[in-house]
């Protein structure tokens, strides 16, 4: 998981990381080979991956528990706020930790789900 960098070629994203500086690299997609600047910030990156991941555990675990648990506010904000690390991930271009993609996906099934069964309670109540 390191730098987001386009191919000049294919304009697809490709993933490089520390040791790429400098190289001469081939695209994943169509081959052709492209020269990777020295410049590239991937101290930045890899502290940022460090803190994705740190909320990326946290955010699994409180999803996880929210939907095991029936809470239907704690499975939202779980969404919103995995949905926002993903989004400064992207912006940032690096790639998404895969503990906050899968917080986004367990979270926002537990609060699909927890949302029919509230709102079938309410129906019934009525």
């Amino acid at each position: 998981m390191g730098l987001l960098y386009r191919c000049s070629a294919c304009d697809k994203e490709m993933v490089l990381e520390s040791y790429h500086q400098g190289r001469v690299v081939p695209c994943p997609w169509c081959g052709a080979n492209e020269d990777v600047p020295n410049q590239l910030d991937f101290q930045t990156v890899y502290a940022e991956r460090a803190g994705d991941e740190s909320r990326g555990r946290l955010l699994l675990a409180i999803s996880v528990a929210s939907l095991l648990l029936g809470c239907l506010p704690a499975a939202a904000i779980v969404w919103w706020m995995a949905s926002g690390r993903i989004g400064r991930a992207r912006e940032d271009q690096r790639e998404a930790d895969p503990l906050l993609l899968n917080a986004r996906v367990i979270a926002g099934v537990g609060t699909v789900i927890h949302a029919l069964l509230w709102g079938g309670v309410a129906v019934t109540q009525f």
